[in-house]
């Protein structure tokens, strides 16, 4: 990685730039695709999590008022286990009977 100011090679986990002292931004957990699958990590962010049940920011809020989508604390933010949405989307399926 190299800095957006100076263009000087940074060190893996640093904060600012050692040349100019610019803050370094922090890489974003991302989606990894793998041969085709998205493969998401195990802690999620809310935006990371939208992502995944494939809804909105907002509507992840509101899973987590009126669903009790499961989430725990870090910090002032929320994160949530992938294996436990599985769990939550899973019991909350509706089987067609047929008619």
């Amino acid at each position: 990685m190299k800095c957006e100011k100076c263009g000087i090679h940074l060190t893996e986990g640093i904060n600012f730039c050692s040349e100019c002292g610019t803050p370094v931004p922090k890489p974003q957990p991302k989606v990894q695709d793998i041969q085709g699958k998205r493969e998401f990590p195990p802690i999620l962010t809310v935006d990371l999590a939208a992502e995944f049940l494939c809804v909105t920011r907002c509507h992840i809020y509101t899973l987590i008022k009126t669903d009790g989508l499961p989430w725990f604390q870090m910090g002032k933010s929320k994160r949530f286990i992938t294996d436990e949405l599985i769990n939550w989307a899973k019991s909350r399926q509706v089987v067609q009977q047929a008619v």
